[in-house]
């Protein structure tokens, strides 16, 4: 399983600069998710789904990602995980 090495190199700060930009991407459909949901705030939309703000802020901006944690945010953006990830990491 790619993704889940991925978030294991990612623990481990050991991620190449594809690896990255996967990251970013995911953080970019985050982002638009949240925004299809009718939130302009990321602020806001962290508040309304009880997560913390300043760390769903960083998944928005690919950083520090646990897949436990992303988990939550897919439950919060109302879609299937797998449905968040979908493409990025083939």
């Amino acid at each position: 399983m790619r993704l889940i090495g991925l978030f294991y190199r990612m623990a481990s700060h050991v991620i190449s600069p594809e690896e990255q930009k996967q990251i970013d991407k995911l953080g970019e459909r985050i982002c638009a998710y949240r925004k299809a949901l009718g939130y302009t705030s990321y602020e806001n939309f962290a508040v309304a789904k009880n997560l913390n703000r300043v760390q769903y802020w960083r998944y928005e901006n690919g950083e520090n990602m646990k897949i436990l944690n992303l988990a939550k945010v897919a439950k919060a953006l109302e879609i299937p995980l797998e449905e968040l990830v979908k493409g990025i990491f083939d």
